[in-house]
């Protein structure tokens, strides 16, 4: 990380990691190297949920 990137907010840095392990792994998640979309998360089945701590 960053030094910027140490001062985010918790959710973010958890943000940040999805983001960081979609560009790691981008190929064989999205199955087609030579696909290029417009927003690069669109390419991926997802969903984030909050889940509170009990």
């Amino acid at each position: 990380m960053t030094p910027i990137e140490y001062n985010y907010k918790i959710y973010n840095k958890e943000l940040l990691a999805i983001v960081r392990a979609f560009e790691e792994w981008r190929l064989e998640l999205a199955g087609v190297a030579d696909t290029v979309e417009a927003k690069f998360l669109e390419e991926f089945d997802f969903k984030v949920k909050y889940r509170p701590r009990k």
